[in-house]
Formats: C-alpha cells, sequence, structure tokens
C-alpha cells in the first residue's frame, strides 16, 4: 500500500500506542521506524550502547485496554523496585510500597512527612488523571462521554474539598524543590522526591512546573518496575497489539521529507525514494 489514512514517523512506544489506537478506531495506518526494530528509546542495539529507558513506571492500564492488552494478562511480568535514596551521613532511605525504611528496616525519622506529602499528591494525582485521559472537549466524542468525564471530575474535586482545591490549585505550577522543603527537613527522602519530580524532564528541582510531574507520576501509581524480559519485551507486546490492530510497521525507513499541500500534511518521502500518501 502507498495510501493510508494516517501515517506516524517514529515506531516508539508513543508512536506505537498512537499507530495501534487509531487502527482500532477503523484507520488504515503505516507506522516508519528507521531502526532495525521498533521501540525507540527503550530498545537495546549494538554499538548504541544501554537502553535510555530500561526501567517501566506509569504504564496506564487505560491505554493498555485501548490497545487491546489486558492489564491483568501481559505477556511479560513486572517486578517492583524498591528506591534507594543515600546519604553522606549514612541515614540512606528506602521506599518500598508505600513504606520508608533504613536499610536495616528500621523506621526513618523522616517517613512520617514524606508519606503524608505522597499521600496529599497521590490524591491529587487521582484527581488530574481524569483528565489525562479522558477525550478532549468537542471532535467525534460523544456529547454523553464529555459530560460523564466533566460530571467524575465534578465529583473528584468536590471530595478533595475546598481548602485541598486551593491548595492544588497554588502549588499545581510551582516548583518540587520549594513544595517538598515546606513540607520536610533536607535529606535524603527530600532529595528522592525531587528526582521523582524530574524524572524524564530536561529539568531541575528549582523548575515551575516540576510539582504537576510530581503529582502526575503519583496519580499514576508511581512506581517503578522491572520488566521480565526487559524493555524489550515491553515493547513486542505493544508493537504485537498494533501489528493485531491493523497497522503496518516498516523498520529500516527513514523519512526524509514531510510532503504539504495546500499547508496540510498530505504523505512523506522516504530515503529510498518511495512516496506515502
Amino acid at each position: 500500500m502507498t495510501r493510508f489514512d494516517a501515517i506516524v514517523i517514529g515506531a516508539g512506544v508513543n508512536g506505537l500506542i498512537a499507530g495501534a489506537m487509531l487502527a482500532r478506531r477503523g484507520k488504515s495506518v503505516c507506522l516508519l521506524e528507521q531502526r532495525a526494530d521498533p521501540g525507540g528509546m527503550a530498545t537495546l542495539d549494538e554499538g548504541d550502547g544501554p537502553a535510555l529507558a530500561h526501567l517501566l513506571y506509569n504504564l496506564s492500564p487505560t491505554v493498555l485496554r485501548e490497545i487491546g492488552l489486558n492489564p491483568a494478562a501481559l505477556p511479560f511480568r513486572t517486578t517492583p523496585l524498591a528506591t534507594v535514596s543515600l546519604s553522606d551521613e549514612g541515614h540512606h532511605a528506602v521506599l518500598r510500597d508505600q513504606s520508608i525504611t533504613r536499610p536495616e528496616g528500621t523506621a526513618h525519622p523522616d517517613a512520617a512527612a514524606a508519606l503524608a506529602l505522597i499521600t496529599r499528591l497521590t490524591a491529587y494525582g487521582a484527581l488530574l488523571r481524569h483528565l489525562a485521559e479522558a477525550p478532549p472537549p468537542g471532535g467525534d466524542t460523544p456529547l454523553a462521554v464529555q459530560l460523564w468525564h466533566l460530571r467524575h471530575m465534578g465529583l473528584s474535586a468536590r471530595r478533595l474539598g475546598r481548602a485541598e482545591m486551593r491548595h492544588l490549585l497554588r502549588i499545581l505550577l510551582s516548583n518540587a524543590h520549594d513544595l517538598i522543603r515546606d513540607e520536610m527537613p533536607d535529606g535524603p527522602l527530600a532529595g528522592l522526591l525531587a528526582a521523582d519530580a524530574v524524572r524524564g524532564a530536561a529539568a531541575g528541582p528549582r523548575s515551575p512546573g516540576t510539582v504537576f510531574n510530581l503529582i502526575y507520576r503519583m496519580g499514576h501509581g508511581g512506581a517503578v518496575h522491572l520488566p521480565t524480559g526487559g524493555m524489550g519485551a515491553v515493547i513486542a507486546a505493544i508493537a504485537g497489539a498494533a501489528r493485531a490492530a491493523g497497522c503496518q510497521i516498516e523498520t529500516g525507513t527513514q523519512v526524509s521529507r514531510i510532503l504539504i499541500e495546500n499547508d496540510a500534511a498530505c504523505g512523506v518521502e522516504t530515503r529510498e525514494g518511495t512516496t506515502l500518501h
């Protein structure tokens, strides 16, 4: 085929999921990937060094269901990993399954303050998660679906309470450093939360908006997992779902030019000279 409803450039995680969701809605989709295998930063290629995305977190069960994967029966297993934050003074902290201890298992002196902040941010994250997973207003989304999501958001906000909602709006676009230091002393646990706030972002904990990053992670679970078989197993499952939905995945194909007609993208030209519309 040389004509499709949609062409996705890059078969990384986002490209694969976008292609799978489009195909499951009846579109003909072609995914073009310049490397030999799909997966982007989550793949390992000899000569490239270790994969950049080597751990798994925030894998949304809603997205998995929408691309045809059962979150309860995935073809790979995941092992939750503890997060260890080191201290020059030896007061190391271990975060595992919503409990914070020292390495020998005794209570950490800052655990109560950190867990209280994590609990609060997780509640905020649950509210924002509804917004993140809802379809944008307008378009082809039925009005009844839009109203249901708005009602769900309204009820969740009401359950938070007026004081908590005001606090959320006050801190949402602020920086993680100030929020964390307002709630707890400097140390390994403060550093642990600050690191979570900037994971995957080209920012430091004093950058505006890092509180939003932290809340978003907490709302989607926040735990870090090591998948059995590595990230390659995760990519294989997602790529398999995309192919099962009808996506045509072309690897070893580099796009050299996006074709524009009447100010709209109408196709691509590959390095080999093939034109896809």
